[in-house]
């Protein structure tokens, strides 16, 4: 009777435990409150710079197309608007992308002159001159905006598609740009992303990751670009691809990913403009979208964007949500920390005593792996299941507090258990 009355003390303390500090939600994030910040505005670039600097370039406010230039320092929480003699016309929707030390790069963009125009230019920003240089290659890509870019190490800058190429409303075309030669080379491969792709990001030493974009409806399709082929690769994902864009993505870590907002509104049972605040981590172990659910989360919003800086962080900023917004989020990962869901009407979960069953009631779905978590978020165990139905043993594990993160094809689920033998 005292023992067990001792493990319901001892359960009940760890119960308080767990809830007050792991259930942190694998990541989170913070509204920073910078004393300068540039005007709200959408679709502007921005490229880390390094040393925990970002650097912003243009975008549209309400009436005009901006062209100013400010670098946000994340240390300081500052940001600083850099009044430079030369630098890129005004514009929205530029590629941007750190290129190397203290260095950033930008291409295209849709700007107003001569009159609506859009730009073929290739600018490099230098954090040590505190200024714009117009690099003039001699060949570069056909004048457009809303192209994908991300860096792809040794000085080098890959860009993919965009709007506004010859004979295609959209292009579909792979170029990679050297800093050191100054030179873009168009690449030619067999399997090649159709439409717009909107988001791109070095996912780890061998891949880039190409998501989501437009072709007379949102492409929920995802590609690798193999760094040292040249070559596409299009994923099956082992979970439903979400349906995105206007949005942006950036890599957390080695082989993660992650993305947040966006447009959704040609999915079925969504609204027109349907914007959003959800926050999705891409794993390329297992290709599997993981929606997180912070406690803390910016105003939904789209055409923002969003720049790693450092390992496991991200700063956001701006947007268009309920107006053009001038916000900034930080984002830092913690991959020790689950947040428990509510009831789910599509699992039936009945604990036993000696065993824990779990039953997808849902046409279409399965359970992919069900991941186990001790109370201080350490992982325990993995258990691969590829069906409705799973049933844990629970004699195995000694008493306590423990997380089950249900991972389905169409949807997540967290539960916290007792084990109590």
């Amino acid at each position: 009777m005292i023992k067990n009355i001792y493990a319901f003390l001892l359960i009940l303390t760890l119960e308080l435990i767990f809830n007050n500090f792991i259930f942190a939600q694998t990541g989170k994030w913070t509204q920073l409150f910078p004393q300068n910040s540039p005007e709200g505005r959408d679709s502007h670039g921005m490229a880390y710079l390094g040393d925990d600097k970002i650097l912003l370039f243009g975008g549209t406010d309400k009436y005009n197309l901006l062209s100013d230039t400010w670098i946000y320092d994340l240390s300081e929480n500052t940001w600083t608007e850099v009044i430079c003699d030369t630098f890129p016309r005004a514009c929205e929707y530029p590629a941007m992308s750190y290129i190397d030390v203290n260095k950033a790069f930008l291409f295209g963009g849709q700007t107003l002159e001569p009159s609506k125009g859009y730009s073929d230019s290739t600018w490099i920003f230098d954090l040590d001159k505190m200024k714009w240089q117009f690099m003039a290659p001699i060949r570069h890509p056909y004048k457009r905006y809303r192209s994908a870019c991300t860096y792809m190490g040794n000085n080098k800058i890959l860009l993919h598609s965009g709007e506004l190429c010859p004979d295609d409303f959209f292009c579909s075309d792979t170029w990679i740009y050297d800093l050191r030669t100054n030179n873009w080379d168009s690449i030619a491969t067999d399997k090649v992303p159709s439409g717009e792709t909107q988001m791109m990001c070095q996912l780890d030493s061998e891949n880039i990751l190409l998501y989501g974009g437009w072709w007379g409806g949102y492409i929920p399709e995802i590609y690798f670009f193999n760094k040292e082929t040249y070559n596409y690769k299009l994923i099956k994902p082992n979970k439903d691809n979400i349906w995105r864009s206007k949005s942006a993505m950036v890599n957390l870590i080695d082989g993660i990913a992650l993305t947040f907002g966006g447009d959704t509104y040609d999915v079925i049972d969504s609204i027109r403009n349907q914007f959003n605040n959800d926050t999705w981590l891409f794993n390329i172990k297992d290709t599997t979208w993981i929606e997180l659910k912070p406690e803390n989360i910016p105003p939904r919003r789209y055409w923002h964007n969003m720049v790693k800086i450092g390992e496991g962080k991200a700063i956001l900023f701006g947007g268009i949500g309920a107006g053009y917004l001038n916000d900034t989020w930080l984002f830092e990962y913690d991959p020790t920390s689950i947040k428990e869901d509510g009831t789910n009407k599509l699992i039936d979960f009945i604990q036993k005593r000696s065993k824990i069953e779990i039953n997808l009631k849902e046409n279409n779905n399965y359970i992919i792996e069900i991941q186990i978590f001790d109370y201080l978020g350490n992982l325990i165990r993995i258990i691969n299941v590829n069906s409705n139905h799973s049933s844990i043993n629970t004699l195995e594990f000694p008493n306590g507090i423990y997380i089950l993160q249900v991972i389905t094809k169409k949807f997540n689920w967290n539960k916290i258990i007792l084990n109590n033998k």
